[in-house]
């Protein structure tokens, strides 16, 4: 990409601490200065980026190998009336390697912003983006982010009408899965990394595809079905063949999301259940073993009360961990365990003379020996009357 320099929005910082914060190593770069050195948790590696009012994350991924997480998100362009998209990428110590500004792959398209993209990651670290388009498109783009060499664009054609993309993996295979909603409906659709469509799959039964996950029994996607205000139910299905439904459930109840996580050994979905207010939530993660399919095998509660903002999962080791954003704008990061056994691992909280509030966050997860976890979040600090929001990804360590 041109300008391979030019980092994140205007300026990126790049804090390290270690033990209880006791070294500093701060690094600003392209030249910019950052208003000021917030202090990160210890043993944390945060990328901080500062944005604006319409500033968010839209996906978070990594390959399979976990060296190379990208961060794909939208911001205000200053002296335009638009948004750009950007994509920063990231090694397997929390390290910025290349950030890039996608303006010139989507030049004389016509795309939609919506809270989520599809983002995946391939073993050769190159980055796949699929943004909604007008009239039943997806833009996809292809960028090498060992590379600085010109990206490859296409149009690809869903449907008829509106499009929402909501989330993108790279199977076992090598193809591209992509989900969302188009013409009212749930679709899932194969991609090559060359963008050429293979299929597309409606279903009737959901209104979107919220989210996709492979395991080593199949493809597995989450749906929400339709209700009057929120989804009145989830739709989660075994996908066979071209999107053909193998086998599917059902969890009654209303709701406003559901996400996918984990490896191709251990499955985990998070969702949750409004109570009759429709204001207070229960958050619950369901445990799947591969070789048994859907079939349930252990139920976790990990939040009751009133939800800011999505939990996402992602498998770390043997464990999965789930983050979210609880009342009052605090981030929860908590650990389960096989046996649905659950721990906190994280709860931020408002110190003087910051007070940070949290407004979203997605998350991803290194199996294995480095046990990692990235995440990604939206925040804003407030000092008095002052308030700077930002954009932060973040390198937990190994527990």
């Amino acid at each position: 990409m041109k300008n391979d320099k030019r980092n994140i929005a205007s300026a990126v910082a790049t804090r390290m601490w270690r033990g209880g914060g006791g070294l500093l190593l701060c690094a600003v770069l392209a030249g910019a200065a950052i208003a000021a050195a917030h202090a990160a948790e210890p043993g944390w590696i945060e990328h901080v980026v500062p944005a604006g009012e319409s500033s968010r994350v839209l996906a978070l991924a990594a390959n399979r190998e976990r060296d190379a997480v990208a961060m794909l998100y939208a911001e205000s362009d200053q002296g335009s009336t638009g948004e750009q998209l950007r994509l920063a990428a990231f090694d397997a110590g929390g390290k910025l390697f290349k950030s890039a500004d996608l303006g010139p792959l989507l030049a004389g398209e016509k795309i939609v912003m919506h809270s989520k993209a599809g983002l995946a990651v391939d073993g050769n670290g190159v980055a796949y983006v699929a943004v909604a388009a007008r009239a039943g498109g997806v833009k996809f783009s292809v960028l090498d982010l060992r590379r600085s060499t010109a990206g490859l664009s296409k149009s690809l054609q869903v449907g008829s009408g509106s499009v929402e993309v909501t989330a993108m993996l790279v199977s076992k295979t090598g193809a591209l899965m992509l989900a969302g909603a188009v013409d009212g409906k749930g679709f899932v659709a194969e991609v090559s990394k060359q963008g050429v469509l293979a299929w597309t799959r409606h279903y009737e039964q959901v209104v979107v595809v919220l989210d996709l996950a492979e395991t080593d029994n199949g493809l597995v996607a989450v749906g929400g079905m339709p209700g009057r205000q929120f989804f009145d139910g989830l739709w989660l299905a075994r996908l066979g063949p071209a999107g053909a439904v193998a086998e599917a459930q059902t969890r009654p109840g209303t709701s406003r999301f559901a996400r996918l996580g984990g490896g191709l050994q251990r499955l985990g979905l998070v969702y949750e259940k409004l109570g009759a207010d429709l204001e207070t939530s229960t958050v619950l993660m369901e445990s799947f073993g591969a070789a048994a399919a859907l079939q349930e095998t252990r139920t976790a509660t990990l939040y009751q009360g009133r939800l800011s903002a999505p939990f996402g999962v992602a498998q770390v080791d043997e464990r999965l961990i789930a983050a979210g954003v609880v009342a009052r704008g605090r981030l929860q990061l908590l650990e389960v365990w096989p046996q649905a056994r659950t721990a906190p691992l994280f709860v931020s909280a408002a110190r003087a003379p910051e007070f940070v509030r949290y407004h979203s966050v997605d998350i991803v997860g290194a199996a294995g020996a480095t046990g990692a976890t990235y995440l990604a979040a939206l925040r804003s600090r407030a000092d008095g009357r002052r308030q700077q929001l930002e954009l932060v990804f973040a390198k937990m360590p190994a527990r």
